[in-house]
């Protein structure tokens, strides 16, 4: 099923089996009581449960930084920062090849940092690099590209042999990058890079970039820091306060994106519904 059917079905389901919907609520508050917790929000309702699944997201996408964050550790809950994750990074180069740059793509390059190596495609955009190679493995520092990972350095370097000019004249002709990858080696090659087709060959399997910062959590596809793991129980209970479970991008996980931020949020809640279901059952 495509996603809106699949959520209609699903709340319909949901209705079916008794849950109720209360849409357009913000959380200001809550209170542990002795027989379970006492819910305000900020249009003065009020609710009240034997247990509570917060499931209030990350940082990302948000026009105000979440106010959980502030709510519970005001509660004596442990949160690690929010920080942002599946980012842009910006790029150390010059205002040029930005003029140049901006809107191209660097096509099936690998990307390697402190982090790990990761293939795919990379965007050049106005402050640096979106793609998932830098959203998987950025890290600000040292990073390297592989210009040319379905070829080796030799063979690379016999192509760029053929055909007249200098060595640069040959790069552009013979090894076929893509535009990105072209204008990265016309700005961003070390002096003294095409003086012969070996030193260029390899170039082209490593070429050095500098990362610089992370992009601001407003423009990440997701966010990593939240609850500590060390506070939780295996049902995703807080050890600091029983009854109160967490789920979803509230707890300090990271995951690549696509399906993986939705199949973590998903398992995550259902580890949490089934640490519930416990609870109430040694609660009673």
């Amino acid at each position: 099923m495509t996603a809106a059917p699949l959520l209609k079905a699903w709340l319909t389901k949901l209705e079916e089996l008794g849950v109720k919907f209360h849409f357009n609520k913000h959380l200001q508050a809550f209170q542990k009581m002795n027989l379970g917790f006492d819910l305000q929000f900020s249009d003065g309702d009020t609710a009240s449960g034997d247990a509570l699944l917060l499931a209030l997201g990350g940082g990302s996408y948000e026009e105000d930084f979440p106010s959980w964050v502030k709510l519970l550790q005001g509660m004596g809950i442990e949160v690690s920062d929010l920080r942002a994750a599946n980012c842009g990074y910006e790029l150390i180069a010059s205002p040029d090849f930005y003029k140049v740059a901006e809107g191209k793509a660097i096509k099936g390059v690998v990307l390697t940092t402190a982090l790990g190596a990761k293939s795919g495609e990379l965007m050049i955009t106005r402050y640096g690099l979106e793609g998932t190679p830098v959203y998987t493995v950025g890290v600000s520092g040292e990073a390297h590209l592989d210009l040319k990972p379905d070829i080796e350095v030799e063979k690379l370097k016999s192509r760029l042999a053929g055909g007249k000019g200098d060595t640069w004249q040959r790069v552009q002709r013979n090894a076929k990058l893509s535009p990105g990858a072209l204008a990265l080696a016309e700005f961003l090659a070390p002096p003294g890079a095409w003086q012969n087709d070996q030193a260029a060959a390899e170039l082209l399997k490593h070429f050095p970039i500098q990362l610089g910062a992370a992009r601001p959590i407003e423009e990440a596809i997701s966010t990593a820091g939240g609850v500590v793991w060390e506070k939780l129980g295996p049902g995703l209970n807080s050890l600091e306060m029983p009854g109160l479970f967490f789920a979803g991008e509230m707890v300090d996980w990271d995951a690549p994106t696509g399906g993986f931020l939705l199949t973590a949020c998903a398992s995550t809640a259902a580890v949490a519904a089934s640490g519930i279901l416990d609870f109430l059952e040694k609660s009673r």
